[in-house]
């Protein structure tokens, strides 16, 4: 009887052990997708929340256009709305509930809003250069992405963010991209 109470305790202790070490490993493998510097974050006061808007260099290397790529990409959408994949691995924060990629979405231009087709035609000349960058493998083209609504704020010192999904948006306010971070302006400045 003595010696089944100690084997007993002894496979208690080793399952114990292993689990110790198995959540320690998970732990350790968490905490190493945090990003530590935040300075590239730009926090942007709201109504209700805080807007996290971060400067992103799209390239060959980060950025793909398709999912599949027996089906190329294009701009077909009439309001604007396009989508490109970005490498999980080599982008800036943390996307835990995502395989490999994030999908980088620029929202739809509403038909009723101001500036329609000048949105869109910006909206199109910027993924036009996003698919010749891809396309050709040279060059980068800097974006502006907005994190939210997807983000999650897990500490705030050192600030720490983690999408909480696999998208992620152009940013977008008065039915334009705004192709800077930080508070808006009164109005959108226009790319040239």
């Amino acid at each position: 009887m003595r010696l089944t109470k100690q084997n007993a305790l002894r496979k208690l202790l080793l399952c114990c052990c292993v689990l110790v070490v198995a959540v320690s490993e998970i732990a350790c493998s968490a905490e190493s997708t945090l990003v530590t510097d935040t300075s590239f974050i730009v926090i942007s006061k709201g109504k209700y929340s805080d807007y996290y808007h971060i400067n992103y260099t799209l390239n060959p290397d980060n950025t793909r256009l398709s999912l599949d790529d027996t089906r190329p990409n294009a701009f077909e959408n009439e309001n604007g709305q396009f989508e490109v994949y970005l490498d999980k691995n080599l982008f800036p924060i943390a996307a835990p509930m995502c395989r490999n990629t994030i999908i980088l979405r620029m929202p739809g231009t509403n038909p009723f809003g101001s500036q329609v087709q000048q949105s869109i035609s910006e909206k199109k000349a910027l993924f036009e250069r996003i698919q010749s960058m891809v396309n050709t493998h040279s060059g980068s083209v800097e974006v502006v992405i907005e994190l939210n609504p997807y983000v999650k704020k897990i500490r705030n010192k050192p600030l720490t963010l983690e999408l909480t999904q696999c998208n992620v948006f152009f940013r977008q306010a008065q039915n334009q991209y705004v192709n800077y971070p930080g508070k808006l302006k009164k109005s959108i400045i226009r790319e040239k």
